[in-house]
């Protein structure tokens, strides 16, 4: 996953949107995570993902399941019965902890396959779960470095984040998953 492309990202069909997000609310209702900045691989270790840093995959396994350029890949793991999501440990925190939300976006949406509209979903997935909308308005952010302070997210992705707050203070009406998730932080 690129960040970058989180920030030149295509929309989604409309149906998606909705989906996305109640299933992230859904998540951190579940975890009872009541407080930002959102932990990705505390969430992953709570759900019993394995996390697995790249240089610990064994050269086979990375051959196979590394594409090149990428920052994480998850896969289901029959043996172990469970998910692991391989990351790049080095770079920007921001970056990383965009790549695991990233990651757990696929799992939860249920990917099979690595797609360009899958990867469109995992962005807006990791993105909405680290700084969920209402929050946003609930933090008191004025602009889009409020947001990247707030909720520890590299600028790009604070300024598309930031943009989704905007466009959401403008609907008239609150969405009852919208409802919930405001009411974790009260």
């Amino acid at each position: 996953m690129y960040e970058q492309d989180y920030l030149d990202y295509l929309s989604l069909p409309a149906k998606l949107y909705n989906k996305i997000e109640e299933n992230a609310v859904d998540l951190l209702v579940q975890l009872n995570i009541r407080s930002y900045p959102i932990d990705p691989m505390q969430i992953a270790l709570s759900l019993g993902y394995e996390l697995v840093p790249f240089s610990k995959m064994d050269k086979e396994a990375k051959r196979i399941l590394v594409p090149k350029d990428v920052d994480g890949v998850s896969h289901y793991n029959p043996d172990r019965k469970t998910f692991v999501i391989y990351y790049r440990p080095d770079g920007m925190k921001e970056r990383l902890r965009f790549t695991i939300g990233h990651e757990i976006g696929h799992i939860r949406m249920g990917h099979r396959g690595e797609s360009e509209l899958a990867r469109r979903i995992a962005d807006y997935y990791s993105a909405y779960l680290l700084a969920p909308t209402p929050w946003i308005g609930q933090a008191g952010c004025d602009d889009y470095t409020d947001v990247a302070n707030a909720f520890f997210v590299s600028e790009p992705c604070a300024m598309r984040c930031f943009t989704r707050y905007e466009n959401w203070c403008n609907i008239p009406f609150t969405k009852n998953y919208e409802k919930t998730l405001m009411s974790l932080l009260s």
